[in-house]
Order: structure tokens, then sequence, then C-alpha cells
């Protein structure tokens, strides 16, 4: 048995009981042992080393339940072009970037703010980079730009060098990923950004090939990170033969989903709407249709893999209210019409949404939707029907940092006030159950029963902020911090690597 740790607090936020004020929680064995009254548990375990938060406030540590942790490493070897808004300083930023294996890779481009290439990517890339592969993520993963050797390499035909969706796959798994000691130092800072944002577990969606590294690195010793793993369609043989189920435990490995994809995104205008983009006859893509997609989804289930379906648009969120069950999740469902949600209600799956890309979002859904955004980020809406709603950042399309998602849900207005009145402010998410998309309903999006609250029992998982996320007044709630997080009882370095 491990010395005891009592922390306390000026207020602990257990979630799934009344918050408490001049409390403490008894951490042992990586558990929470008691909680109760500072001085009574002073008393009681006078054995216990002390930790003593002052003004501070504790809660669960957060839950990111939508994270691309693979590309979060990889993408710390590319050029960040989120910045650039015209091809010339794209190209000026490519060529400051150190090739990786060979490769030049360039992130971040925002299909919403960049004016274009001024040619075919391909042409423009290739005049960039003559001879080695170099490739261009957009902003949302869902788009890529490629030169003639990249696409050669990964044996991919396309006279635009411009990829999304599913025809993306074969050229991103073919671009170069950090190796030994460069991937552990870039997969140490990743998890390092994780932790100062008070995360102790993502729910990931890489992939088969993160799970296989996750199971590698941890037999030498525990990872700083719990992780709730997935697999795509096309890795579902593998994922069969090597006993992936949903909700088997690896150490801090948990298996979590089969990843399908309705349908695209709003930025690469490839989300299913149903009615057309403004100015165009185009609605966006669907994958599959209904019945194939239930044949999926169920075949899946007797697989013993659960379903987690991307959707982005009305149509696609409509398409997964059919299919799924209350053991699936929904991720993103940006999109929905007020018709569809008791739908989505009587599925009774989980949805995880993204309330902070209303910041990256809101000028083209009202560009684009000509008028029809108020069914975008329909939180409030979505809760009042009783549908259980996680938060995921979608890192890195967005930082992975979850009490700015919980401002955006509960303001829709950053910190300058910006857009005027919030975004459809109806929709605002009372900030209670903002806390539990963070925390409890993260932890079960994750297939976690022991995360995202305090009580005896529950992992030895904490975050200190430095001001309460409920009762802060909307202006001040950019403005908390994370101070300290423990995982398994350990408290978790926020400085260096």
């Amino acid at each position: 048995m491990s010395p005891a740790r009592l922390i306390l607090a000026r207020r602990v936020l257990p979630v799934t009981s009344p918050p408490l004020s001049d409390a403490g929680v008894l951490l042992q064995d990586g558990r929470v042992a008691a909680l109760g009254p500072a001085e009574a548990l002073r008393r009681e375990h006078p054995e216990a080393a002390v930790t003593d938060l002052g003004e501070g406030v504790l809660l669960p540590a957060f839950v990111d339940a939508h994270v691309h942790l693979f590309e979060l490493v990889r993408l710390r070897s590319g050029v960040d072009l989120t910045a650039a808004r015209s091809a010339e300083p794209v190209a000026e930023l490519l060529l400051t970037g150190r090739p990786m294996a060979g490769w030049r890779l360039g992130t971040g481009l925002d299909r919403n703010r960049f004016s274009g290439f001024g040619e075919a990517p391909r042409a423009f890339l290739d005049r960039v980079s003559p001879k080695l592969p170099l490739v261009v993520l957009s902003r949302d993963l869902h788009t890529l730009w490629a030169n003639s050797p990249a696409l050669a390499a990964a044996g991919v035909d396309s006279e635009s060098g411009e990829l999304t969706e599913g025809n993306t796959l074969p050229l991103r798994r073919k671009i170069p990923a950090p190796q030994g000691e460069e991937w552990a130092r870039s997969f140490a800072l990743a998890v390092r950004d994780l932790h100062r944002a008070g995360i102790a577990r993502v729910g990931d969606f890489s992939g088969l090939l993160l799970h296989r590294r996750l199971l590698a690195a941890q037999e030498d010793r525990a990872l700083p990170l719990r992780v709730t793993t997935s697999f795509h369609l096309d890795e579902r043989e593998e994922a069969k033969r090597i006993g992936f189920r949903s909700s088997r435990i690896f150490g801090r490995v948990t298996c979590g989903y089969l990843k399908l994809f309705a349908d695209g995104s709003l930025g690469s205008r490839t989300a299913w709407m149903k009615r057309p983009y403004r100015g165009t006859n185009g609605a966006g893509v669907t994958n599959f249709d209904t019945e194939t997609l239930r044949a999926l989804v169920e075949g899946s289930h007797t697989e013993g893999a659960r379903v987690a379906l991307h959707a982005i648009g009305d149509a696609a969120v409509r398409q997964a209210a059919v299919v799924l069950s209350r053991e699936d999740r929904v991720e993103h469902a940006q999109h929905i019409q007020a018709e569809d949600i008791p739908l989505l209600s009587r599925a009774g799956c989980l949805c995880c949404m993204n309330p902070q890309h209303i910041e990256l979002d809101w000028r083209a859904a009202a560009e684009v939707l000509e008028g029809r955004g108020e069914g975008a980020y329909a939180l409030s809406s979505l809760r009042r029907a009783g549908v259980p709603l996680a938060f995921g950042s979608d890192a890195p399309v967005a930082p992975a940092d979850p009490l700015r998602a919980m401002a955006w849900a509960a303001r829709r207005q950053g910190p300058d006030g910006v857009p005027e009145g919030g975004f459809f402010p109806g929709e605002r998410l009372d900030r209670e159950s903002c806390l539990l998309a963070a925390t409890l309903y993260g932890a079960r999006a994750a297939l976690t029963d022991y995360e995202g609250w305090i009580g005896v029992g529950s992992c030895a998982d904490l975050v200190s902020l430095t001001a309460d996320p409920v009762r802060s007044p909307d202006e001040d709630l950019f403005s908390v911090r994370v101070a300290r997080l423990w995982i398994g009882g350990e408290e978790q370095p926020l400085d260096g690597v």
C-alpha cells in the first residue's frame, strides 16, 4: 500500500455530488480513498502527506474525448501554415522547414481564410519542391494538397493534387512519422501540452498505428496519459485479429471504437447538408447509404466494437440518429435541424461535440449556409432533449483545451466579445452541463466508469484550477487556468519534458 496523500482546497467539485467548501480528497494507491471536510480528514488521517492548494479549486481531471494524437505528434515536424492567407507566404514558409525522412510537410492551412494557390495545387507545390515529396494538410484534416513526387510515392493519381476525405488516407499514411528518440521527444511534448490543459485522458482517433505504438511504449514504463484508442474501417480485419474489443483494457490504453465517416467537413464543403451550399448545387458528400451504414454498425457490434460516427452536416446527423444505438457515439453533430433532435434523443447515443470550433466556423457557417446557422452547435437544445454531451477538441484541428471549450459553450463568443451578442446565443450551455461534458460524460465517451468524478473508489485523476469555472463571471471564463494535475495519484510536471 502506497503512502496516503491528502489534498486540501477552498472548493472541491466532485461533479456527481454537490460542491464542497474547505474540503479535502484523500488519495491512496491511485484511487480516492475519502472525500469530506478538510479538518475532519486531517484528524482521521494524521499520517497522510498534505498538499494544501489554498484558494485553489479541485475537480476531476479533464477528458478530451476526441483528438488525433498521432497527428499531434507528427505535425510537430511540419511547418505551421495556420496564419497563411495567400500562396506567396505558403511557399516561403514551406522552404523554412526541415525535411523529415526526405519529405516536406505543411500543416494547418485554413481553407476558410486562404485565398488559394493561384493555379493547380500540384503545379504550385512542384515549383516549391520539385524533387522532395511535399504535402500540405488543411486545418480540418479533411483536405490535403500534394506535389508530383508525393503522389508518385503513394501511388495516387491526381491531376490537380487536391485530395479530400477518404482519398487522403493513402497519402497521409505514407507521410513519415518521427522515429526513435525524435518520436519520444515529440510525444512527450504533445503529452506535456495536454497536461497543461488539465487533461488526464484522451479519446484518440488515429487508428491502430497509434494503438500499437502505445502498447509497445508501456512495456517499458507506464504511459503518462490515459488513452482510449480506435480503428478505421480498412483496419477492421486487423482489429479482429489482435482482439480489439470495446472497453478492453491494456494498462492505460482502453480499446474504444470503430471510426466511421458519414460525411466530410464544413471547411471543405463536404459536410452532408439537407440543402445545397450557398451559390452551388452541391450539398456535400455522403459516404454510405443508410442501409449499408446500418449493416456496418450492426456488424461492428457483433464483432465487439462500438461505433463512433463522424457526422457534421444536418443530413449526416439525421442519418446517425437512424442507425446508431445507445452504445455508440456521434462525433461532432455540428449541424442538426430541430425536427431531428427527438430522433437523436431516442437513439440514446452520446454526442461528442467541439464547442471551440465555433471560433473557427461561425463566419463560414454564416457565409455558406445562407442563414441556416441556427442548427449549428445546438448544445442547449440537445441537452434539454436528454442527449448526453461530451466535449472533444479534435486536436490538432483546434487546441486541446477543455476550459476554452467550456467558455465557448457557455458564451458562444470569444474573449474579445466576437461575434457580438454570441453565435446563436439561445444555444448557450449552462455551466454545470459544460463541466459534465468535460469530465463525467467525457469519461463515459472514453468507456471508463472510474474517471471524470471524485468519490470513494474513483481514479485519483485530479486537476487544480485558479478559479471555479461554474461560478466565474462570463467575462472571466477565458482567464481560468490549470495550476496542477494528478494522474493515478501522481502529480504531473507541467514544465519541461
